[in-house]
């Protein structure tokens, strides 16, 4: 088919109808229904009223609850109770589909279960065709019936979408494509067309609805009027719906197929294009599509071979002695400014502003000069007011006279003298100035000529030079700066003018120097000062002199071995009173001969003599005095029969021996600190016990009297 598009005159156009072209569709709009009191109301005339008539029923319909009766979620209705006449078209119950007719009778049609699906969109139609009464849902027959009546008149009661009229039975959900037509479709029309919308015209739709208004889920309240797409132009009204947000309300419809109207335009158009639609303006060339809504309410879709040439423009100054003549082939003969247009290379505009000037030029000059005034032309200087006459020729070799009438006034002079600290700002220019000098400076005085300043510029601020040393650090002569490094430092004070006294010190400073000295000796040590002996671990601080003649200070972390060399003596069995990093016992009667084995901080001799012990700890060494275990005592050697078990033990022994009464027993750790003592070992089933407190190695001892035995245990 041919589109009848009106353009421009200076465009191109050609349509052709190509095999396939598919255009883009448009957002389709449904309307939900509430399921309490929304409705569409149509009034009911000649043209769509259907009693008496065959006729077909179809919308698309995606429900979100159903009522308990199937013929209570009332689609269509156009039905009048008393007299009981007319027909229904309603979904509920169990997922059924309901189609009703009535004329002082009625005659139902019901389909079976699961039939409707919730939240989803599925196409129902129903036909009245003789008498037979089908239903249909996506297409599909799945029922029919013989009704022994026809549908009654029901009056001036109007059409409903969404609910009876009567209040009762509302749909609750979103419908969307509602058709009347005046005749029943066959099986085969409704398979075939269920799933199109309609875009031709014929005289037996008498009502179409599409719902295409406004925006899904936007505020929709001035669109309570649904526009008829059937030719029947039978308006109707949306009725106690809210038109705004996601509930009763225009939403987003079914997306049916459509088959698109196409048409092909080939354009040359100059500097843009503005589509069919109006909607886009296109700038460059190259091939688009545009979208139109026909008269049926589809969608038209345009493919534009689209060729964009430019105007060009371009501007002249011309200036002439008498008439001018226009590239188009106009002539002027005054000055101004005119705007002439030819086509170009492509075909399009080439505006040309032309400026024109016309014979000779006379011009008038009033101007006043400062000093002098001088003729452009025979550049000759006038140094007194007057009236003067300058002759030229201009660009086109027509005269140009020019008429002055020349003021010339004099220049002014003053001079002034200023002080300052830090800067100073000259007045008339603006400029800051941070020594003293004479600076020159021009204004404009109030006839409009120079006005020259003379500044003489006089600075009160003062500087000084000198060397100084220091070690560590220096505080500035202001007390405003403490300085850290050898370098040439700037300071300021104030003088007696009360300005700057810059003052300028080249500094060389010295370093106080910091060291941290770690000693480990035995017993002392003397500080590097010589001031001072250390004989005990801590820090301490000295200070000496560096290279450079200051202060290097020195922390000192001092470690200082000093020994406790006294022994604790219990008849046989010897014991250091601290604890050291090692032990060897000396057998002094023995040239001091090293004991095999004896390196704990406990030794018990093994028989009479003289005995010592050497004690080394952080590389330091020293030996106690000799102890004598005499042998005119009480035998101390003497062994006191016993057993101990289990050895090693989880902690608790059982200590056994003969005659242990009177005993008690002392547990000692390998240093010799005596951990445990017990004069009276409790019983357990008749044997005597002990608990060790830890775990490791332990010096057992058993003392009654004067005899004593030790043994070692292990504990785990």
């Amino acid at each position: 088919m041919l589109l009848n598009l009106k353009l421009p005159t200076f465009f191109l156009l050609i349509i052709t109808l190509p095999s396939t072209v598919f255009s883009q569709k448009r957002v389709q709009n449904a309307v939900y229904f509430d399921g309490m009191d929304d409705l569409m109301e149509i009034t009911s005339t000649s043209s769509n009223a259907l009693h008496g008539k065959n006729f077909t029923l179809e919308a698309w319909i995606k429900p979100a609850s159903l009522r308990s009766d199937a013929k209570e979620g009332v689609v269509f209705a156009h039905h009048h109770a008393a007299p009981n006449r007319g027909y229904v078209l309603s979904v509920g119950g169990t997922g059924q589909l309901y189609f009703g007719v009535y004329d002082d009778s009625t005659y139902e049609l019901t389909s079976g279960s699961n039939l409707i699906a919730l939240n989803e969109w599925q196409h129902i139609a129903a036909t009245f065709k003789n008498r037979w009464m089908k239903i249909f849902v996506n297409g599909s027959l799945v029922d029919s019936v013989l009704a022994d009546l026809d549908h009654g008149d029901p009056g001036s009661t109007p059409i409903t979408v969404g609910r009876h009229y009567s209040l009762l039975n509302a749909f609750s959900g979103s419908i969307d494509e509602v058709r009347f037509w005046n005749r029943a479709f066959s099986n085969h029309e409704i398979q075939t067309n269920y799933n199109q919308s309609y875009c031709d015209f014929s005289t037996d739709l008498v009502g179409y609805y599409r719902f295409n208004n406004g925006r899904a889920n936007a505020t929709n309240t001035v669109y309570f009027r649904v526009f008829d797409w059937s030719g029947s132009n039978q308006r109707a009204t949306l009725k106690n719906l809210a038109l705004k947000g996601t509930f009763s309300n225009y939403v987003e419809g079914y997306r049916s197929l459509q088959q698109p109207l196409d048409a092909i335009d080939t354009v040359v158009a100059c500097d843009f294009y503005r589509s069919p639609s109006r909607k886009f303006t296109w700038t460059q060339s190259g091939t688009y599509v545009d979208t139109i809504l026909s008269k049926s309410g589809c969608d038209s879709a345009i493919t534009i071979y689209l060729t964009v040439n430019s105007s060009t423009s371009s501007t002249m100054d011309v200036h002439t002695c008498g008439d001018y003549t226009f590239p188009s082939g106009k002539v002027v003969s005054l000055s101004g400014t005119y705007t002439d247009r030819i086509p170009n290379s492509q075909g399009c505009d080439s505006v040309i502003t032309i400026k024109l000037k016309t014979g000779p030029d006379t011009t008038y000059v009033d101007t006043t000069v400062c000093q002098s005034f001088m003729l452009p032309k025979n550049q000759t200087a006038y140094t007194q007011s007057g009236s003067y006459v300058d002759t030229l020729t201009n660009e086109v070799g027509c005269d140009s006279f020019v008429y002055y009438q020349a003021y010339v006034l004099p220049a002014s002079r003053v001079s002034r003298t200023i002080r300052f600290c830090d800067s100073v700002t000259v007045p008339s220019s603006g400029s800051t100035y941070y020594s003293s000098q004479v600076v020159h400076d021009t204004l404009v005085n109030f006839q409009g000529c120079d006005s020259i300043i003379t500044y003489n510029l006089q600075s009160k601020a003062t500087a000084s030079f000198y060397n100084d040393y220091s070690c560590g650090d220096y505080i500035s002569p202001s007390g405003n700066y403490v300085w850290m490094h050898s370098a040439v430092y700037t300071d300021t004070l104030t003088n007696a003018e009360g300005c700057d006294s810059v003052i300028t010190i080249d500094l060389v400073l010295t370093p106080i120097t910091d060291t941290i000295l770690q000693v480990d000796k035995c017993r002392k040590f003397r500080a590097p000062s010589r001031r001072f002996l250390i004989t005990e671990s801590g820090t301490y601080y000295d200070t000496v002199m560096n290279v450079g003649g200051c202060d290097s200070l020195i922390e000192i972390q001092a470690e200082i071995t000093r020994f406790n060399n006294l022994l604790e003596v219990n008849q046989d069995t010897l014991r250091a009173t601290e604890g050291y990093a090692f032990y060897q016992w000396l057998d002094v009667s023995n040239g001091y001969e090293p004991i095999a084995g004896a390196n704990q901080a406990v030794f018990i001799a093994p028989k009479p003599g003289e005995y010592a012990v050497q004690f080394n700890e952080n590389s330091c060494s020293d030996t106690s005095e000799a102890i004598v275990i005499d042998i005119n005592g009480p035998s101390v050697f003497q062994h006191i029969e016993f057993k101990v078990y289990p050895n090693p033990s989880g902690g608790r022994v059982f200590i056994e021996g003969e005659n242990l009464d009177g005993s008690y027993v002392e547990v000692m750790d390998l240093k010799g600190r005596i951990l445990l003592v017990e004069s009276f070992m409790p019983h357990y089933e008749g044997k005597r016990y002990l608990d060790i407190p830890g775990k490791g190695l332990f010096y057992l001892a058993i003392i009654k009297g004067q005899y004593r035995e030790v043994i070692t245990i292990s504990v785990k």
